[in-house]
């Protein structure tokens, strides 16, 4: 009986030595490492699945292993003229907080270790979960919530176009445009100036629809495209818009964490755009539904079928493309910290723009793209001239865009934007 006791007490020992051992394995076996990609991560927000996201894990020495969470972006992704960018550092998987670190002890389990905790940014409280192995790395952040909840909650719809009584201007656009300058707009009609011809120009009926036998304003794509933008209490805002895709269209909602907002004050915000998931919805909506796109409509331009309005869809397609292009590079530095937009409140709704301090430095590299693209200024005189309200305006308005560069150079105030209504 002695013998079994003591036989019974080495087994005991043995097995616990054995599970010091694992856990000392534990210690050995998983490296330093830097989680990205599908393959390799997955993250989730409020169970809503986050793309671009990178985790760079450093395993415990004696204390509890570190979590560095961040997002960095290659934007030759985007365009072969990009190539040899540097990855500019992108939105973090907490709005406001481009680089998270944390701490947490592992626990083993089957085929991995565990890990999860609680904690708070200087704009949300959060808590989180996951698991890792050599391989693989799982991260859940759960229960999310802003601490400021001035913006949660509310649902808006783009502001409707709203014509003057007289037919002639609108009373009311979906787009937010205030532009002021020290140099006047000298253009019989345009009492407000160069604001007044950015707000023409929103309404030119000048983009290709229905396989190029009509043509739409920016003014009527918002109307048409977008039905509601939300603001919760995590920071996400979910659009809903018309998806085309597969030869098919419907209203659908983009990736939940695609567009987060912090707030700073009771009238403003920080908007954080994720740019994987723009490249995602672009090549989404491309993807079957027209022959002139490419498959990545990034990549070789489409082949012309000889119609002329298949030329100039694909021109048009290839002229927006650049404009994107350049206002993504000039947006790139402001992606990881937050563009600053500003919320006003208006008789029926708000308007949420950007201001000159932001605004400026774009409009002089988007004015300088368009006085250098011919094509596009062709595009411009064409719709012009096709309108009966607008075609005396043609040689007031071809000097007025040629001197855009002296009006942005005098501005003193210039805001862009949209202007929202409560969704009913």
């Amino acid at each position: 009986m002695k013998h079994l006791v003591i036989a019974g007490t080495c087994a005991v020992t043995l097995c616990l030595l054995a599970a010091c051992d694992k856990e000392k394995d534990y210690y050995d076996v998983l490296d330093a490492k830097t989680y990205t990609g599908f393959n390799e991560l997955t993250v989730t927000y409020n169970e809503s699945p986050m793309s671009g996201k990178s985790v760079t894990f450093t395993p415990p020495a004696g204390a509890p292993a570190t979590f560095k969470v961040f997002s960095q972006f290659d934007l030759s992704q985007l365009s072969g003229s990009l190539k040899g960018t540097p990855p500019i550092q992108a939105p973090g998987a907490l709005p406001g907080t481009p680089e998270l670190t944390f701490t947490a002890d592992l626990h083993t389990a089957a085929g991995h270790y565990t890990f999860s905790g609680a904690g708070e940014t200087e704009f949300v409280t959060y808590s989180y979960d996951g698991t890792v192995n050599r391989e693989k790395m799982s991260l859940n952040f759960t229960g999310v919530k802003l601490k400021d909840l001035t913006f949660a909650g509310k649902v808006f719809a783009p502001a409707p176009a709203v014509k003057n009584p007289d037919g002639i201007g609108y009373s009311q656009l979906p787009f937010h445009i205030v532009w002021e300058s020290d140099m006047p707009v000298q253009i019989p009609g345009l009492t407000n100036g160069i604001e007044d011809l950015m707000k023409l120009f929103v309404t030119l009926p000048i983009i290709p629809a229905y396989g190029g036998t009509a043509e739409m304003s920016l003014v009527q794509v918002i109307g048409n495209a977008i039905k509601t933008i939300g603001m919760r209490d995590d920071g996400c805002i979910p659009v809903t818009y018309l998806q085309t895709a597969n030869g098919s269209s419907q209203f659908t909602q983009t990736p939940m964490s695609f567009l987060q907002y912090v707030p700073t004050s009771a009238g403003s915000l920080r908007l954080f755009v994720n740019p994987t998931d723009l490249l995602t919805l672009v090549l989404l909506n491309n993807t079957n539904r027209d022959p002139d796109i490419p498959e990545n409509p990034f990549g070789a331009p489409a082949k012309k079928t000889g119609t002329a309005g298949n030329a100039d869809n694909e021109e048009i397609k290839e002229i927006a493309f650049e404009i994107a292009i350049t206002c993504l590079e000039k947006l790139a530095p402001m992606l990881a910290t937050g563009i600053p937009v500003t919320v006003a409140p208006q008789s029926n709704g708000v308007a949420m723009y950007i201001g000159s301090e932001a605004m400026l430095p774009l409009m002089k590299e988007l004015t300088a793209s368009i006085l250098a693209n011919d094509k596009l200024k062709a595009m411009l005189t064409q719709a012009i001239v096709g309108n009966p309200q607008l075609v005396q305006m043609l040689p007031d308005l071809l000097k007025a865009m040629e001197r855009l560069p002296e009006f942005i150079a005098s501005t003193t105030r210039i805001e862009l934007g949209l202007n929202l209504v409560p969704y009913k």
